[in-house]
């Protein structure tokens, strides 16, 4: 074989060996550029993550600053829901939901032996003297609901409705969960033996009080407000003598 083939053949052979060897660093730049594109996309990922974190924690401390800032019975909240304002607080544990409850009750009456009007209340656990009520149960009336409670808390089964008296608003804190209630209350009149009255075992007391005793012995100014509306309305009906209560 001549001398000009055989350099003509390691010409070739040279070009091939560069050929080969810049595929193999455009495949492997390919790999780094992929790999690069790849770590990008994980750490935008990421911040956005944090992003939305910080998002949410901003928005949390908004709501528990206007929590601190207004009144919690004035924030609105629907029926069955929770509204969960997440709070940090050193000592007593914070407040983490609150809940609001529909409940319902009755003024019960009954007339003495000089046509005056006695009512009956019941005394809770802790002696504090109020009327029967108890929470609206799924497919009950508010009405419903109030004779109900007066049955099972008073025992007093025979009962003359004689008109709405209104609605009432509480709250009270149940361990970490402030708890908005809303009572509605009717005014009802015991019938049959009015003797025959049963409190329940967790209660501390019933009895029947001349009106004004049960105005002034109950604890919660709201409903003896509702009492004495429900005295003008026995006024306005007939059954008792007007008188300036």
């Amino acid at each position: 074989m001549s001398k000009a083939s055989n350099q003509s053949k390691q010409r070739r052979g040279r070009r091939t060996r560069t050929h080969a060897s810049q595929s193999r660093a455009g495949s492997d730049a390919g790999r780094s550029l992929s790999t690069h594109k790849n770590r990008q996309q994980t750490r935008s990922r990421r911040r956005r993550a944090d992003w939305i974190k910080r998002k949410s924690t901003a928005k949390r401390k908004a709501a528990v600053k206007s929590l601190a800032g207004t009144s919690v019975a004035s924030k609105p909240l629907v029926r069955g829901q929770l509204q969960h304002v997440i709070t940090k607080s050193g000592g007593r544990s914070a407040i983490s939901e609150i809940s609001r409850e529909a409940t319902a009750g009755g003024v019960i009456y009954r007339l003495d032996g000089h046509g005056q009007p006695e009512i009956l209340l019941v005394a809770d656990h802790f002696d504090r003297w109020t009327i029967p009520k108890g929470h609206i149960e799924e497919g009950e009336t508010a009405q419903e609901t109030a004779i109900r409670e007066i049955g099972e808390e008073a025992g007093v089964h025979q009962l003359e409705p004689i008109c709405w008296l209104g609605k009432i608003h509480f709250r009270y804190r149940r361990e970490n969960i402030l708890v908005l209630m809303s009572t509605q209350i009717y005014l009802f009149k015991a019938l049959g033996d009015t003797n025959d009255i049963q409190k329940e075992d967790w209660m501390n007391g019933i009895k029947w009080f001349p009106y004004e005793d049960a105005v002034n012995i109950i604890a919660y100014k709201d409903i003896a407000k509702l009492i004495r509306l429900g005295h003008r309305r026995l006024e306005q009906r007939g059954e008792i003598k007007s008188c300036d209560k």
